[in-house]
């Protein structure tokens, strides 16, 4: 851990209050919203050092559409299947003539004795797995049980199998449930949200705060909308949107409420009043249960965007958080993106639409105190990989961006580390997920929908990331059609069987954020239908150091 001295906000509660300048509410505002003054003295005083020394977060990065991923992780070299590569991908293959300009081979560690390389537009990635900061996890993807290599058709046929496979909808869903031989029901992470709500998770030290024992906000946070992967069962843990430059604020009060409060009272123009009465509506207590739970609800999504104008406030002030200089975070992302993708953008508002979803993502974080978690998971989502047709056309800028997001997500991380002394690299990791891989032979003009993927983690937890090197860990597959990991039957053009189920991925993940191994089954219910432990040597599964 770094031991910057750093200027650590002492905010009084009117001062937490009036800092706000994303919610832009003030005192009178909120005061008039907030039923509970419990709340505010819980916002303030996680910002004013609540000890997050434990503190972790997940940041899911989904690859929207199904990214053929046989093209992100490439044979090159002496690798057996680069001949079959090449004959079998003919016009989508990558050449290595490419990958040797773009300088994207990676540095495997003398456990593997394959040759392998990152697409050409990964020229970020491939350093950050050279450097042991990225691992990549080998054909992985929806198992309802374990389904051996060299499965005979009438085997497989008989075997319990993800349900609507190769449907976008079905396995986007299957991929966040991690249950997919049933109906939807709780994301994964919505599980562990509310797994972490029991006693048992409490810190019973002195003074220990527990797993978000006293959070201000909920720990599940999407920039991209709702999405399942945070779904709680039963919605008991509510999942919170964020926009692209902070909370979400009521439409129809001018941005940040500009046509309604000035400096925290309300404006004597329509806007003001209107707002006067909308919250005097709010905090009216109803008789009807229907009606009361709607002014909660109304009341909850007020005293969120608060504390997220608070945290993004922290991230962007030198004043009161970390950084040396004002929108710190945002030059990171803004000379890493520029550098890598030779823009000129000199304003957040200029960066694509997911990379601003990676910046807030990270600006939370930084904000991390106010909202008084000391565990988080986000989520960010980059559209477009449905890549049937042109894929060579659309690929290669598709995988430019998402280079360019990990990377810029990768700096502001060490960023963070290096000025906030209370703050490790190691305390966020990324993972990466999708829909599905395409199939290993293309059509006339691209590639369809297939089944085990490959997917990365970065970040400080990455197991080698102090040693220099990564892996890659799972089982890379037969590149053959009608291979051992190809689909039985005809027609198939190379759909590989995983051979690591999400949950076998999610396991290592879930064991890292904190989840006890006594609970791994609850949270992953498949994980006793005989896959390999995740954690067994066998499962070479090892791409997150645990404790």
């Amino acid at each position: 851990m770094n031991s910057f001295n750093i200027h650590k906000p002492k905010w009084s509660r009117r001062q937490f209050l009036s800092r706000t300048g994303s919610a832009g509410f003030g005192v009178t505002g909120l005061a008039s919203t907030l039923t509970n003054l419990n709340l505010i003295q819980n916002a303030s005083a996680a910002s004013t050092g609540m000890n997050m020394g434990d503190y972790k977060a997940l940041v899911c990065f989904f690859l929207a559409g199904g990214c053929d991923t046989n093209n992100v992780l490439i044979p090159i070299g002496n690798h057996s299947g680069r001949s079959n590569y090449e004959a079998d991908r003919r016009f989508v293959a990558v050449s290595e003539a490419e990958i040797a300009n773009a300088g994207t081979a990676l540095n495997a560690p003398s456990s593997i004795d394959q040759q392998y390389a990152l697409h050409p537009s990964c020229q970020a990635m491939s350093q950050m797995f050279n450097a042991g900061e990225l691992a990549m996890i080998a054909n992985c993807g929806t198992l309802a049980v374990p389904i051996p290599e060299n499965v005979s058709l009438n085997q497989y046929n008989a075997t319990v199998k993800p349900i609507q496979l190769f449907s976008h909808s079905d396995q986007v869903n299957e991929w966040f449930s991690s249950i997919p031989q049933n109906p939807f029901v709780s994301g994964w992470a919505g599980r562990v949200a509310d797994l972490f709500r029991s006693s048992a998770y409490a810190d019973p030290a002195p003074g220990g705060q527990g797993i978000n024992k006293d959070s201000v906000a909920s720990m599940l946070v999407t920039a991209a909308g709702g999405t399942d992967l945070l779904v709680s069962p039963g919605g008991a843990i509510p999942q919170y949107a964020v926009s692209r430059s902070g909370a979400i604020s009521f439409a129809g009060y001018g941005t940040n409420y500009s046509a309604a409060l000035t400096d925290g009272a309300y404006q004597s123009n329509s806007s003001g009043r209107r707002l006067k009465a909308f919250e005097s509506i709010i905090n009216y207590q109803h008789e009807h249960i229907l009606e009361q739970g709607y002014s909660e609800v109304l009341k909850s999504a007020r005293e969120n965007e608060e504390l997220i104008g608070a945290a993004t406030n922290v991230a962007d002030s030198a004043d009161d958080g970390p950084f040396p200089t004002d929108n710190y975070l945002e030059t990171v992302f803004l000379d890493t993106y520029n550098g890598l993708l030779g823009t000129n953008f000199t304003a957040r508002t200029q960066l694509p639409g997911d990379v601003q979803e990676m910046l807030i993502t990270c600006k939370l974080i930084a904000g991390r105190e106010c909202l008084g978690n000391t565990r988080q998971v986000f989520f960010m989502n980059k559209g477009g990989f449905d890549t049937h047709a042109d894929i060579n056309d659309v690929l290669p800028g598709l995988l430019a961006d998402v280079d360019a997001i990990v990377a810029c997500y990768n700096e502001a991380m060490k960023a963070l580390a290096q000025y906030d002394s209370e703050f490790d690299y190691n305390m966020v990791t990324l993972f990466q997920a999708s829909d599905f891989n395409r199939t290993w032979t293309p059509n006339t003009s691209g590639t369809d929908h297939a089944w085990g993927t490959h997917t990365f983690v970065c970040g400080g937890a990455v197991a080698d990331a102090n040693a220099g090197g990564s892996q890659i860990y799972g089982k890379f597959p037969e590149l053959a059609v009608q291979g051992a990991n190809d689909v039985p039957g005809n027609n198939n053009r190379g759909r590989w069987i995983p051979q690591i189920s999400t949950d076998q991925y999610y396991a290592r993940l879930a064991k890292w954020f904190g989840v006890s191994s006594g609970d791994m089954e609850a949270i992953f219910p498949n994980l006793a239908n005989g896959f390999t432990s995740p954690f067994a040597p066998e499962a070479n599964l090892d791409f997150i150091g645990l404790t």
